[in-house]
């Protein structure tokens, strides 16, 4: 109506939430149900795994700070459930 939108110009749904994941976390959208299926299953960051935003170098010299800071609080949770949304839609590319 107004034209102005308060989160974001991301479409609605499931797409809606993998444009969000990689505008937030600056990855490739192509990575975003990768890159939370790694914040929902895992309990610690391995630094040398390789990261799941798709740079091809090792978590320690990517994204660790942030995957270890989410990993380790509340926020998880809310990872979790939307990582179980997209897993129950099948829809993972």
């Amino acid at each position: 109506m107004y034209k102005i939108y308060p989160f974001g110009e991301y479409s609605h749904g499931l797409l809606g939430m993998k444009e969000s994941i990689s505008a937030v976390f600056k990855i490739p959208i192509e990575y975003s149900f990768q890159f939370i299926e790694y914040l929902a299953t895992k309990n610690r960051v391995r630094g040398h795994d390789l990261c799941p935003c798709g740079s091809k170098k090792k978590i320690r010299l990517c994204h660790f700070e942030l995957l270890k800071e989410i990993i380790n609080s509340e926020k998880k949770i809310i990872y979790e459930n939307v990582y179980n949304e997209m897993r129950k839609s099948k829809w993972k590319k």
